[in-house]
């Protein structure tokens, strides 16, 4: 392992929220108006089964777990993996008309004693649905909240973008205007970028030394050059103190103390022969990404750009932090479900068909026609009493249950979260004290 593990303080993790909660709006609504307004669409859910009571939890709560996959299919027609973009418990309390979001970040460390009892997995619970589908994922949910769940909704970014298409787009207030140089292009993940072959294959080369490097644990890679920043000022901190507590500090100032301690360039540093870079890919082949600009004020996003804003991870300032992203997702889910009850929606049966459509292709659910007309009438009213992310913060009344390392061959040389003090108890214990409140505000 790594001697030293890089324990970040500042940076706050989460995982987006997103379109899987505007699905369940969806779902539930289409089916209710279709049922109530349609004669034959009302005799095929009776004949599923009619209107019955909800699948409830023992605490009486209904859980839905909201899975957004990152399932897009490249020029050349192939599937890209069926990675977790989104992972949202969804807790209803039906007693008093009220909803609590909590969101799992994607780089969760899952193994036997965190979340992996009975489901045979190791690694990022990003890789849980791609790997073993649904069902396996549920359980590991069940495992780190220790609650039931009744519900699933699995959506993909197709599925979101054509949903706020055919709702005619949302608008939605941007409260900070921000840019973002590196939005990736889909489709443009093999694009060579006016490189000469040769050129590539030295690059690749250079892919290739850094995949090795990370087996024999000299490097640690970053995705972004904010993350780079952050880990190189973690280390600067560290050596302050160490030059703080010499006995002899004035034979040389703190800038030689450093300059003989850290090796630093642009785009890299190396502090105890390890080297701490940003991956080629993000270097070299600068058209596979795309400068996105956000104005501030009232802005009217279409599915794509609602789902770009969403999604933004690499902004400069305020807006590059992971709160002000899940933040920015929020709104877009409020946006979107204010959209969907609205009466331009509601009176438009050629929308409604397009949504009801578009369920039917994009959603992988098994929340059924009779279980969504009994949904719909508490989704309808309900009032959202707590959106929490699980995260790093030192407020574990707020989700701060978590800690981040860049770990070695144990986490296979990756960026995780691990229970914070190894209280494998803590999401579980988090989940339980918000559930026992009435009403929650964040």
């Amino acid at each position: 392992m790594l001697n030293n593990l890089i324990k970040s303080k500042k940076k706050s993790l989460y995982i987006y929220f997103g379109s899987g909660l505007i699905i369940v709006f969806l779902v539930v609504f289409i089916v209710k108006i279709f049922s109530g307004q349609t004669e034959v669409f009302s005799q095929v859910v009776d004949t599923v089964g009619g209107k019955q009571n909800l699948k409830t939890a023992n605490d009486g709560r209904v859980n839905i777990l909201i899975i957004g996959v990152d399932k897009r299919v490249s020029e050349n027609n192939v599937e890209n993996g069926k990675l977790t973009d989104t992972l949202i418990l969804a807790s209803i309390n039906p007693d008093d008309k009220s909803y609590s979001l909590v969101s799992f970040p994607r780089d969760i460390w899952i193994d036997n004693s965190f979340g992996g009892k009975g489901v045979g997995y190791t690694g990022k619970i990003n890789a849980v649905y791609a790997t073993l589908g649904a069902e396996k994922l549920i359980t590991v949910v069940e495992n780190l909240t220790d609650q039931k769940i009744q519900y699933h909704v699995a959506v993909s970014f197709g599925g979101f973008i054509e949903a706020i298409d055919t709702l005619g787009g949302i608008e939605i207030y941007v409260e900070n205007s921000f840019d973002d140089y590196a939005y990736p292009i889909e489709g443009k993940e093999n694009e060579l970028c006016g490189l000469e072959q040769k050129e590539a294959d030295k690059i690749f080369e250079l892919l290739n030394e850094q995949k090795v490097c990370t087996e024999d644990q000299t490097c640690v890679l970053f995705d972004d050059k904010n993350a780079l920043d952050e880990a190189f000022d973690t280390i600067k901190n560290a050596i302050q103190k160490e030059y703080d507590n010499l006995v002899d500090t004035k034979s040389k100032s703190f800038a030689e103390y450093i300059n003989l301690k850290v090796e630093k360039d642009e785009n890299y540093f190396t502090y105890n022969d390890i080297k701490y870079e940003l991956k080629i890919d993000d270097v070299n082949f600068p058209c596979r990404y795309e400068s996105l600009h956000f104005a501030q004020g009232l802005q009217k996003f279409d599915g794509l750009t609602a789902l770009k804003f969403a999604r933004s991870r690499h902004a400069y300032g305020e807006e590059g932090s992971d709160f002000a992203r899940a933040k920015r997702q929020q709104l877009v889910i409020d946006a979107t479900k204010n959209k969907v009850l609205s009466f331009s929606t509601f009176s438009n049966p050629i929308k409604l068909k397009n949504l009801f459509d578009n369920y039917q292709k994009n959603v992988e659910t098994d929340i059924g026609f009779s279980d969504a007309q009994a949904m719909y009438g508490m989704l309808s009213s309900l009032t959202n009493s707590g959106s929490f992310v699980l995260s790093i913060t030192d407020d574990a009344s707020t989700g701060g249950v978590l800690e981040s390392l860049y770990g070695g061959e144990e986490y296979g040389y990756a960026f995780v979260l691990i229970p914070k003090d190894q209280n494998y108890n803590a999401i579980s214990n988090f989940i339980k004290s918000i559930f026992n409140k009435s009403v929650i505000t964040q």
